[in-house]
Parts: structure tokens; sequence; C-alpha cells
């Protein structure tokens, strides 16, 4: 399904294009970009800094709980990760760290959003769970230890003392 693939797919399209208008009250003349150094290749419109943008972003709305809003950016990451055009190595092992972390960040929001639903139906025990699994995702520390200190409280709360023992020796 290349549904999710749609907006980043488009967004190349446009950005490779322009519209030259040649006399007044007339289309426009379609034209495609090419890079300046190369004519024969065209233009890239989605680069390794602006997904890098993207993705810091991203970690920032997870970082003040806006879960929604991070989906749809980490999503966008993953989504135009295929399109970039590198030049070196070095850009090679970045976007490839920037795919793993936001699969990552992904899986933990979707484990979030599940822990959320079981608690609407209080089922603790599915809600420790969840949110357990959710602290072994791959995220950075500062958000592996949210995750901890909730899934820790969550235990202690529902008084399984030995479960919040060991997410405390993980902290």
């Amino acid at each position: 399904s290349f549904d999710c693939l749609k907006e980043a797919f488009l967004a190349c399209y446009v950005g490779s294009r322009a519209s030259l208008e040649a006399c007044p009250n007339m289309t426009g003349n379609e034209v495609f970009l090419s890079k300046s150094s190369d004519v024969d290749l065209p233009s890239v419109s989605v680069m390794l800094s602006g997904l890098r943008e993207r993705f810091r972003a991203a970690q920032q709305k997870f970082q003040v709980g806006r879960f929604g809003e991070a989906a749809a950016m980490f999503s966008g990451v993953l989504a135009y990760t295929p399109l970039l055009v590198l030049d070196t190595s070095e850009e090679e092992k970045e976007a490839k760290q920037l795919l793993e972390l936001s699969r990552e960040y992904m899986i933990g929001l979707k484990l979030e959003s599940e822990s959320r639903n079981a608690k609407a139906q209080c089922d603790t025990p599915r809600q420790i769970q969840l949110m357990g699994l959710f602290s072994r995702c791959g995220m950075s520390p500062v958000h592996v230890q949210l995750a901890l200190r909730a899934v820790m409280k969550t235990s202690y709360d529902s008084e399984n003392f030995a479960l919040a023992a060991g997410f405390a020796r993980r902290l």
C-alpha cells in the first residue's frame, strides 16, 4: 500500500518542477528543475537536513506528550527516507539511524496508545505489560527514563512491588 507514501511522492514531484509564464493571460510552461552542478540530474527536494529537523521536531512533540502529532511526524520521516539521495557513506549511516529510531518511536507510540486503551478498560495487568514493552523500545535515554518512571508508578499503585522494583532497578 502506497497510501502512506503519497504525500512524500507528491512533495518530490512538486519540488522538482516550476512553472514559467511566457505571455500574460496564458498558461505557464512547465519546467523540470535540475541540479546546478549537473544539468542531466534532477533537482533533489528531500534533503537529509530537512529529515533531521523533522525528526527533532517529532522528538520534541513526544517529549511534551503530543503523541498523535509525534506519530504523524515520525511516519513522515519513515515515508521520506526512501526518497533521499545521499552522497557519502556517513550520510547513509545517519539516514539508517534516523530510520531505525523513527521505527522504534512508532512502535513505542503504538504501545502507548494500546496501554491507554487498556487503562480505559481498567485492565491493569495488560496496561503494565504494554508499558513495560514501551520501556524496552530503542528510544533516546530521556524518553526511556520517562517510560520507566510511568510503568514503575503504575506497578507500585497496583501493589505489584516485584515488578515495580525491577523497573526501579532499570531506572
